[in-house]
């Protein structure tokens, strides 16, 4: 790893060598489920028991209201406040940036990043980004810009839910895993050509990539026991885990400083 920006000690913190962290990803890093008191009960499940009840506590109804207060801004800010991203800065004292969305696919998160950290200019920046399923689209719409092929992917509008059906149809993993790495490899060259240094973090729905797990520094929930009530009502990690990932993530930049 390349050193640069302040170096320097500040109590018992290691200011690692960089300016800004930027992270960017899909719901394991915007932090969802970490705001769930303002549309449903405050409860934990089991991984068995999220699938049971997932589609009696997202209604529609529900469903409706939780996309109103993401696009408005009030849900989404409430959960990166408490997300990893918003942890690792706190205990880093790095600026850090967060611009991760729910259900974002490899290309919108790899062309989101791309524009944004071209933008930041004579600063050391360590890119975090959070990984995601393969089979999803970039798609231009607000909020995700993309579109999610599985069951979870919400109430499309007529043109999403003729696309995604095409595409189940049609399309091979391998069409899906392809667009995924290319996408992600193609940030990492971007990264690497502007002297960014630039990690993946998995969750457990990351699906298996050897050209991309190369560069993966470590999975949100590894340290979850998922026969225990460890996810929120939306099949997200609480607060702990999210902490938890943050103190590993200092740890092992200190160590690589």
């Amino acid at each position: 790893m390349q050193q640069g920006g302040t170096n320097q000690m500040l109590g018992d913190t290691l200011i690692m060598y960089y300016d800004i962290i930027y992270t960017n990803g899909d719901s394991f890093v915007a932090g969802n489920g970490l705001a769930q008191e303002e549309y449903t009960k405050d409860n934990l499940y089991t991984f068995d028991d999220w699938q049971r009840n997932y589609n009696k506590v997202f209604n529609k109804k529900t469903l409706e209201k939780v996309h109103k207060l993401h696009l408005s801004g009030y849900l989404t800010n409430k959960e990166k406040q408490n997300a990893w991203p918003s942890t690792l800065e706190k205990i880093t004292n790095i600026k850090t940036i967060n611009e991760a969305y729910h259900s974002q696919s490899a290309t919108t998160i790899a062309m989101k990043s791309i524009q944004s950290l071209s933008k930041i200019k004579d600063k050391k920046i360590l890119a975090l980004i959070g990984t995601a399923p393969f089979a999803r689209l970039w798609f231009p719409k607000a909020g995700t810009n993309s579109i999610q092929l599985s069951v979870f992917g919400g109430r499309p509008t007529e043109l999403e839910n003729n696309i995604a059906k095409y595409y189940v149809n049609n399309a091979k993993f391998e069409d899906f895993k392809a667009q995924y790495e290319i996408s992600f490899l193609g940030l990492k060259k971007f990264a690497e050509k502007n002297n960014i240094d630039l990690y993946f973090i998995n969750h457990y729905l990351s699906e298996h990539s050897d050209l991309i797990n190369e560069y993966v520094i470590d999975t949100i929930g590894n340290d979850a026991d998922h026969t225990l009530p460890v996810f929120t009502a939306c099949g997200h990690y609480p607060k702990k885990y999210h902490d938890s990932l943050a103190y590993r993530l200092k740890q092992k930049f200190e160590e690589i400083q």
